[in-house]
């Protein structure tokens, strides 16, 4: 069986039937964690295919992540499958994705996971070799990849086991990233097959740089990516000496990108130097985020 954990926050409700209804046929359950407290309409017509699971309040995305985990093991998937809200999957994209598994029939996998078209940028995105070497994919081909973004990505259920959960300290950013690095670290394997599409709209938007698209985020998710990366690379002990300063390089650079995009002010410069500091520190909670 394979069950889909998705975990909503404040959904747009149209795109989010287009998300259930390309699931519907392909997994055996889809099971919404909802971080806020919309009501769905639509759920009661699905009763068999759909479990809710309702939180107080918004726990970030990998306790609700892990939520799921339970529920899904607990309930005898032998996949997992992670989506975000608005993602649209093609109708034979479990089917490739567990042809990828067969294919793989004794290597110890972690995750299958799909290439990325951006449809902000209008480009397929790359694919990360190492944690701080990204190439352009072909089509049609197979990648051992360092991480990759959690919707799309397909898991055996055993894995868990061994390589654990989600790390629920870290809310949102770097959630994916750091599960798929403790995964290779643990000596498996996550596979990109570019077989396998999903076009996604990553980022808010975006600003040309020197003649390069580059996605803008929220001030609100830049907090977390600057505090989670910061974090990272103090207290994380998953990168080797040289990927330590290849990962320190990456976020130095998007530091100065994040002011170049976004527009320098006293505001963004007091949430940059809070995010960086609660990450030296170790000294986050929660409440940082609500």
């Amino acid at each position: 069986m394979i069950f889909c954990i998705l975990v909503t926050y404040n959904p747009d409700f149209s795109q989010l039937e287009k998300t259930l209804n390309s699931l519907f046929t392909q997994v055996d359950k889809v099971v919404i964690v909802k971080n806020s407290p919309e009501q769905f309409s639509f759920a009661d017509s699905f009763p068999d295919k759909i479990h809710i699971i309702q939180l107080e309040k918004n726990m970030g995305i990998a306790y609700a992540q892990n939520r799921g985990i339970e529920y899904a093991l607990s309930h005898g998937a032998d996949f997992v499958l992670f989506s975000d809200q608005d993602t649209v999957y093609p109708h034979d994209f479990v089917q490739k994705s567990l042809k990828c598994f067969e294919h793989h029939k004794g290597s110890k996998i972690a995750a299958v996971v799909p290439l990325f078209y951006n449809e902000n940028k209008k480009q397929y995105a790359r694919v990360f070799v190492t944690k701080t070497c990204s190439i352009k994919a072909e089509l049609g081909n197979e990648y051992e990849v360092s991480h990759a973004i959690s919707s799309g990505t397909v898991c055996p259920s055993n894995v868990f086991s061994e390589i654990g959960t989600m790390n629920e300290r870290l809310f949102i950013d770097f959630v994916d990233f750091e599960w798929c690095w403790s995964a290779t670290n643990k000596g498996y394997k996550i596979i990109c097959d570019t077989n396998i599409v999903i076009h996604h709209n990553m980022g808010d938007s975006f600003k040309k740089v020197f003649g390069r698209k580059i996605v803008v985020y929220s001030d609100f998710r830049n907090f977390f990516f600057f505090r989670n990366g910061t974090w990272l690379l103090f207290h994380s002990h998953l990168f080797s000496f040289s990927e330590w300063f290849g990962f320190a390089k990456f976020m130095f650079l998007k530091s100065i990108l994040y002011f170049v995009t976004s527009g320098f002010s006293i505001k963004r410069l007091c949430l940059f130097c809070k995010a960086v500091s609660k990450g030296i520190s170790d000294k986050f909670s929660l409440e940082d985020c609500t």
